[in-house]
């Protein structure tokens, strides 16, 4: 069974027909929303049934990721060029 990394705000996530592939895969769910939204998990697990992780990063504007980097930058393509 393959590993589908899906990202977005909940509602988009359930509903968005570009996700129907990984309604049979392992799912890695990031959600966006700002706030953790009610019965997120209960609604996540309804349409993807097995599960690898969840994770809440809200986009927050401005916000930095821990170390400067955003996820999957390397060195190299996270620095600022002065």
């Amino acid at each position: 069974m393959n590993v589908r990394s899906i990202t977005g705000r909940l509602d988009e996530l359930v509903s968005d027909r570009s996700h129907t592939e990984a309604e049979t895969a392992w799912v890695r769910a990031t959600l966006t929303d700002p706030e953790l939204p009610h019965q997120a998990m209960a609604r996540l697990k309804r349409r993807f049934h097995t599960w690898s992780s969840f994770v809440i990063a809200p986009k927050v504007a401005g916000a930095r990721c821990l170390g400067g980097r955003p996820p999957g930058a390397t060195a190299a393509t996270s620095r600022r060029s002065n």
